[in-house]
């Protein structure tokens, strides 16, 4: 990611939006500790990076969008591309945004979308549910 967005200015904001597959256990029991856990983290950094966005897990599969200055972006993205608790991820988006869909959310969660998982208007339908606000046209992709 850094070789593509390398040439821009500090303090320019982005969205990378990615899903990818849980190696987290299947038991509900099993994985709430390591959801619970993952939160935590994210929100107390994303708080002091300043990050916002919302982490869509259905029990099998991540769906999330980060947004900020696009330096902390690539950072944290290159830190989750390396995290054993997941495989399969897949960029769905990564550019610069003109205003963020959250304003104050460091880490918005969202779980049980395992019917529609794949589909992105349940991330439009989320940001806007988790507190973000109305994303239409091409802030997303379609």
């Amino acid at each position: 990611m850094s070789e593509q967005h390398s040439a821009a200015p500090d303090g320019q904001l982005a969205r990378v939006i990615y899903r990818s597959h849980s190696l987290l256990p299947e038991s509900l029991d099993d994985r709430t500790p390591a959801v619970t856990e993952i939160l935590r983290i994210a929100r107390r950094n994303n708080s002091e990076t300043g990050l916002t966005g919302v982490l869509l897990f259905d029990g099998t599969s991540f769906l999330q969008a980060i947004e900020g200055d696009i330096v902390h972006v690539e950072s944290l993205y290159e830190s989750i591309a390396c995290d054993r608790r997941h495989e399969n991820i897949e960029v769905i988006e990564f550019k610069p945004i003109a205003a963020r869909a959250y304003r104050s959310v460091p880490m918005a969660y969202v779980e049980g979308l395992a019917a529609e998982r794949d589909t992105l208007g349940h991330l439009r339908s989320a940001l806007v549910a988790a507190g973000g606000v109305d994303v239409s046209g091409d802030e997303l992709p379609s």
